[in-house]
């Protein structure tokens, strides 16, 4: 994905609320250039298949999209919330984006009565595409450099502290995407209902 003169504000410039300036310690910085299993990266840049085939992501320009407008929606949330939805917030928010998936896989083992070799298999791809989902997006995500909504709002109170990373794509969103498509491929009579979470 190339990127135009970038008109929206950058993680790097401007400070977090209540701090006095940009953030200077980025989590994993450099994980977007950690070893990838199921996708390969092209020379060049990008990515694709382990076959040879050209891989599109299907993320919009963050030039096209209305930062402020976005803002509002955030403001508007956080003015509104519930909780339920704090509760909602607090699980898939607290720490890494991978362990909440861990139980839902237990869980479907469980269910399913998978046995121990085919319950490896599952847990070994579900965790390795995590794993890739998680490199392309830090990859992605520093290289767009997008502030997050408490660098834009310094009054913004978020229901938990605001990650050292920028903040598009969303890792915990894509992370979801990925488990859900992978979990669903080894259960797919569950696929509405991961594709719910």
């Amino acid at each position: 994905m190339k990127t135009r003169k970038r008109g929206y504000l950058q993680w790097t410039d401007v400070p977090y609320a209540g701090e006095s300036r940009p953030p200077d310690n980025p989590v994993e910085r450099y994980a977007g250039s950690w070893k990838t299993n199921f996708i390969r990266r092209k020379k060049g840049g990008g990515f694709e298949t382990l076959d040879g085939r050209n891989i599109r992501f299907a993320l919009r320009d963050p030039n096209t999209i209305n930062w402020t407008e976005q803002l509002k929606v955030v403001q508007h949330e956080l003015a509104h919330i519930t909780d339920e939805r704090i509760a909602i917030a607090k699980y898939w928010g607290s720490g890494a984006p991978p362990k909440q998936w861990l139980p839902i896989a237990d869980r479907l083992i469980d269910t399913y009565g998978v046995s121990a070799p085919r319950a490896a298999r599952i847990l070994s791809a579900l965790f390795t595409g995590l794993n890739d989902a998680f490199i392309i997006t830090w990859e992605i995500k520093y290289r767009l450099n997008v502030a997050r909504p408490n660098q834009l709002d310094p009054q913004l109170a978020t229901v938990f502290c605001t990650p050292k990373h920028p903040a598009y794509p969303s890792g915990h969103a894509t992370v979801s995407g990925a488990a859900s498509v992978i979990l669903s491929y080894f259960f797919p009579a569950e696929s509405k209902k991961l594709d719910a979470h």
